[in-house]
């Protein structure tokens, strides 16, 4: 089909005109006159009036491009600014005439535009395709009062019609009102009898011969310009494939299920093992107290022996003692019997009464007297026992051998020991005074603590983060007067714990350790608060207000919405602490505006930013792992002996304190024993009187008899004396056997209960046996018979391991909740607050999982897979090798015309290359075997195994998103990368060799070197798109040139000529006419035009260029006659024969 005329009404300069045109037309004359309009009409005609793939003026560079548009054309639009136009409305045709030279049957395409210098667009009203009739310029315009105009595109079409049905006898599939459907009509009508090919590919085609530009690489180029797409149907193929993806996706959830249950049986079966571990230890620690209850047992077995034999010793010498003492009051009644008897007796009796008495109180106020020395010096001994008393021990030590050294009587010196001794004793009174306090303050600051560490502990046992002493004061100061108050930190949680260091270190402790009251309490709450006073104060709580906290919606992406709780008012304080901070990932989103905070720490506040450091602590916020248990313990065993320590210096200081108390002041002291010693001076002298009168009255046997009375009485009361003592000390050795004894006994009993418990504990207790026995053996080598060490020991193990058996308990249900939301199960609420019951639970599903569930997805999957391949080999293969089979051919077919063509400059061919892309050479293998041996496997071997690449095309042609991925299962050119080869021919022997390629060359060289591949592309894509084969005329090849062979040479431009011309294509070039000569070789037909600028009109003068003129211009051109250069050739060499 050739494009015979172009009918143009109101279009740019021309108010009608009609243009003739050949197979190989051209448009010359200089820039500015117009030359690019007609070609633009041509290509508004052609693509419906579609701008969106229009390309007016399409040679115009960057710097010179003018704003020309569908639009301006209609209105005649002569230069850059709207105003400059030749009409302010036009109704405009635009129409191609084209005709098959065999059949002489014409074919009429085009539309009918409106435009207004009111409107900002224009507007296409109709578009035509017409089979079998030939539009005239005057079936465009009508006759109005004398003069002509458009006409009215309702009579026009109700014209056409009317035609149509006289040709054909239909008058459907005429007009069309998308452009689209109007591009598709004409485009089958002109390849009758033929495939219209790619629609698409005539659009960057007819594009890209207008434009000539490398504006994608060489490879895109050919690619999507010069091949059709010809895409595979693979709407089976995906159909299987995409089930195969459902079913392998299914596979992979119920996988990632099942590894995510073995993960949870992991951590389960870890905490089994470190609770059967900690329950070992209770057995251990079960047998070491009973083996040390035997120890114990034997001991005090032993010691009660002892005892007894210490017990019986004492009797004995008790019954010694009363033996001598019922001897001595026998000798004594003897004696006494012998005095009574005496003459003197009764004359002495009375005096003898009276000396007995006086000296009696002698020896009792003397006694007095010295005790109280006696007190003061065991009180100063004391004091020196004390080393809290240290700094004063020189100056007690003296004060003691002073005492020591007191003689009474001496008054001056041992009132001034006395004294200085007793105000020795009043400072260290004060000292111990100030001492004790510290240590009482002390102690109830321990007592404290210990009190808190243990709440701690059952906090962490529970799961909760530790909190501050100051803390815990304040809640029990308020929990003590009915007022509960709770820490924040207890009531909230981070959804997504990679954020939970950032946030908690925004926070700050004084927020995460807030505490929330009941409302109806706030204002006793801040009563209580205000009254501590003293060493009670506690600084720096918060105390929440709820009647204050507002409850705020945070938008998705806010670090608020990450704050999540129960409790409203606990999560509602914390997310208003960050308002309207986002969550930031990249610097870019951290800055563009707002406040933000990213993950490490950074912080974007209003008018600044900073670095938070993070918090390398426990987490507050929500459920925390009990890491610290053990720590914890340790503290507060440390703190139970800093407690016992305390209590035991108290202990110690206390009768001191009541003993330093009780001593009078040194005056008082000096009196008593003054008053002591006057009255033993007195007595003193009444027993040297009386004993005197005595001595006058009696005789020698009298005395001698009385002085043996008062020697065996004496002795009597020593012996008796050491009677009461041994009395005593048979009591207290038969107490101590009694005791020893019963301890004993009690030992014995212990012993049997406690080997009896070890017994019944090992038998009852579910335990690690080999652990057991690996680390009670050395534990046993460790601590060898230290009881008290050993169980110690395993109560310190048994703590860490339940400690660690309870960190892997909470990770386990964590990941047991992670799990039932993934997964979305339901197990029942005691599976979610017991791991011992979630445990089997978790067992029993990931085994269901594997025996039932897995298998029969697998072998769902494995058929798909099976069929997917299948049916890749049945259809899609095939298809493929065909698609491929043509791009041979096609190659072939245009390699073989440039083959045939001219040289360009410098002796230089081009030609098509294609390369196979290694990823997918053995899927292409694949593919050409399907096509030699067919699609089944059979005793001569087949196509094979689909390759490995299958199986990764699959992944990514099905993959969801992957419209935009580009598979060779899809789009045969996927298979190949392309390029254009630059062969250079030696001009003698005609060998040809590759000597670069085109993708290389883009850059260095000429603008001729550059633009004669585009004319190859150019031509190669519209043959392509037309479907031509060689010279056929059977449908449309038309190929517009603008700025025709710009900047090239006469061998570039000859042999760009031929080539399109072999092609079969139908060639309308525009030149400023430079070329005009060289092309007149070529064209049949050829415009001059011009532009008056003063009146805006365009003037046309068409040319007839005759064969035979034809044949004159190409008569001496080497590339039309050969012999040209034989010719050149043997003169010269004639030449140089004749010169030598």
């Amino acid at each position: 089909m050739i494009l015979e005329k172009i009918h143009c009404v109101q279009f740019y300069l021309y108010e009608k005109v009609t243009i003739t045109l050949t197979q190989i037309s051209g448009v010359f004359g200089p820039n500015g006159a117009g030359k690019s309009s007609l070609l633009d009409a041509i290509q508004i005609a052609m693509l419906g009036g579609n701008t969106q793939l229009t390309t007016l003026n399409a040679q115009a560079d960057d710097k010179t491009k003018t704003t020309r548009t569908i639009k301006g054309y209609c209105l005649g639009q002569y230069d850059g600014e709207s105003h400059q136009r030749v009409r302010d409305s036009a109704t405009t045709y635009v129409t191609l005439i084209w005709r098959n030279p065999k059949t002489n049957r014409p074919v009429s395409i085009g539309l009918c535009i409106a435009a207004s210098s009111d409107e900002d667009k224009h507007e296409v009203i109709g578009r035509y395709v017409a089979d079998g009739i030939e539009i005239a310029l005057t079936d465009h315009i009508s006759l109005e009062n004398g003069i002509e105009r458009p006409r009215d595109w309702r009579q026009f079409r109700a014209e056409l019609t009317r035609r149509a049905e006289r040709v054909s006898g239909r008058t459907d599939e005429i007009f069309y009102d998308s452009a689209e459907r109007y591009i598709k009509s004409f485009l089958t009508l002109m390849s009758r009898g033929k495939d219209a090919g790619s629609i698409s590919l005539f659009k960057r085609a007819f594009r890209f011969g207008l434009g000539m530009r490398f504006e994608k690489s060489v490879d895109a180029i050919v690619r999507e310009e010069v091949l059709e797409s010809r895409p595979t149907n693979v709407k089976a193929f995906k159909e299987i494939t995409e089930t195969f993806r459902s079913l392998r996706t299914l596979v992979e959830s119920v996988e990632q299920k099942i590894a995510d249950g073995e993960g949870i049986i992991k951590t389960f079966f870890d905490a089994d093992k470190l609770e059967k571990r900690s329950a070992a230890w209770t057995v251990i620690e079960a047998e070491v107290y009973a083996e040390k209850s035997r120890n114990d047992a034997i001991l005090a077995t032993a010691e009660a022996d002892n005892t007894y034999e210490i017990w019986m010793q004492a009797v004995k010498k008790h019954t010694e003692i009363k033996n001598l003492i019922r001897k001595l009051e026998s000798e004594e009644n003897s004696l006494r019997i012998s005095r009574d008897s005496h003459s003197a007796h009764d004359r002495l009796a009375v005096l003898r009464v009276s000396i007995e008495y006086a000296k009696k109180e002698v020896a009792s106020h003397k006694e007095n007297a010295q005790k109280q020395i006696n007190d003061l010096t065991a009180v100063v001994s004391t004091l020196l026992r004390h080393p809290e008393l240290e700094d004063q021990h020189e100056a007690l030590n003296a004060a003691l051998t002073n005492l020591k050294n007191v003689v009474l009587g001496t008054t001056s010196k041992f009132e001034s020991d006395l004294t200085h001794a007793v105000e020795l004793t009043k400072q260290a009174w004060k000292t111990i005074f100030t001492l004790n306090k510290t240590l009482d303050n002390e102690l109830e600051d321990k007592t404290k603590e210990a009190e808190y560490t243990k709440e701690n502990i059952e906090r962490v046992r529970a799961g909760k983060s530790q909190l501050p002493q100051h803390v815990l004061q304040l809640i029990q100061h308020l929990g003590n007067h009915g007022i509960e108050a709770v820490p924040v930190c207890d009531l909230a949680s981070v959804s997504d714990s990679n954020w939970q260091p950032v946030i908690e270190s925004f926070l700050n402790e004084t927020n995460l350790l807030a505490l929330l009251v009941d409302e109806t309490n706030e204002k006793e709450a801040f009563q209580l608060y205000r009254k501590l006073e003293s060493r009670s104060k506690i600084y720096g709580v918060k105390l929440l207000m709820p009647s204050r906290i507002q409850k705020r919606h945070y938008s998705v992406g806010s670090v608020a919405e990450l704050i999540v709780g129960e409790n409203d008012i606990a999560v509602a304080f914390l997310r208003n602490i960050f308002g309207d901070i986002r969550c930031a990932t990249t610097n870019e989103d951290a800055l563009k505006g707002g406040r933000a905070l990213t993950k490490d720490g950074m912080f974007v506040g209003r008018d600044n930013f900073e670095r938070l450091r993070l918090r390398p602590e426990e987490r507050r916020l929500g459920k925390d792992l009990a890491s610290h248990l053990a720590n914890l313990t340790s503290n507060l065993e440390y703190l139970e002996k800093e407690i016992r320590s305390l209590q035991h210096k108290l202990l110690r200081l206390s009768p001191l304190m009541s003993i330093l108390g009780a001593i009078p002041d040194s005056e008082k002291l000096i009196d008593v024993i003054k008053n002591e010693l006057a009255l033993m001076y007195q007595f003193q002298e009444d027993v040297v009187s009386e004993e005197a009168s005595m001595a006058q009255l009696s005789d020698e046997d009298y005395t001698a008899l009385c002085q043996k009375i008062g020697e065996t009485t004496d002795k009597i009361k020593e012996v008796r004396e050491n009677e009461t003592i041994a009395s005593k000390q048979e009591g207290h050795t038969e107490s101590n056997f009694n005791t020893k004894s019963s301890v004993a006994k009690q030992k014995v009993l212990e012993k049997d209960a406690a080997f009896e418990h070890a017994k019944s504990k090992r038998d009852e207790t579910i335990f690690d046996n080999e652990y057991f026995e690996s680390r009670r053996i050395e534990m046993y080598n460790t601590y060898k018979n230290d009881w008290l060490a050993m169980l110690k020991h395993c109560s310190e193990q048994y703590l860490n391991r339940d400690a660690e058996k309870q960190t892997q308990a909470n990770k386990g249900l964590r990941m047991l909740d992670a799990f039932i939301h993934k997964h979305r199960e339901t197990p029942g609420q005691a599976s979610l607050d017991d791991w011992h019951i979630a445990y089997p639970w978790v067992e029993y599903i990931v085994e269901q999982l594997k025996n039932t569930e897995l298998i029969s997805y697998r072998e769902q999957m494995l058929r798909a897979e099976r069929a997917s391949q299948d049916t890749f080999r049945t259809d899609v293969a095939l298809t493929l090798h065909n698609n491929i089979v043509w791009l041979e051919q096609q190659w072939k077919r245009l390699n073989s015309v440039l083959k045939s063509s001219p040289t360009f400059s410098n002796g230089e061919r081009y030609e098509f290359k294609r390369t196979v892309r290694k990823n997918y050479a053995e899927l292409l293998r694949f593919v050409e075997n399907v096509a030699t041996y067919g699609t089944e496997e059979d005793l001569f071997g087949g196509p094979g195994e689909v390759p490995a690449q299958f199986l990764e095309l699959l992944e990514e042609t099905t993959a969801p998103g992957a419209a935009g991925f580009r598979s060779p299962i899809e789009d045969y050119r996927e298979f190949f990368d392309f390029d254009i080869n630059i062969l250079r021919e030696d001009m003698e022997s005609g060998n040809r060799k590759i000597v670069s390629v085109l993708s290389k060359r883009i850059g260095p060289g000429s603008g001729g070197e550059h633009r004669a591949p585009l004319y190859v592309i150019a031509g190669a894509a519209l043959a392509s798109a037309y479907n031509l084969e060689g010279n056929s005329n059977n449908g449309m090849g038309l190929i517009l040139l603008d700025e025709a062979f710009n900047k090239m040479d006469m061998q570039n431009i000859i042999a760009t000529m031929k080539y399109l011309e072999s092609l079969g294509l139908q060639i309308l070039l525009a030149s400023p006419g430079e070329n005009l000569a060289t092309l007149t070789a070529f064209m049949q037909r050829y415009y001059q035009i011009l532009r008056d600028a003063e009146n805006n009109v365009v003037l046309l003068e068409g040319y007839d260029i005759s064969q035979e003129a034809r044949l004159i211009m190409r008569s001496d051109l080497p590339e039309f006659h050969p012999e040209l250069i034989a010719q050149e050739i043997s003169a010269m060499r004639g030449a140089n024969y004749k010169n030598v």
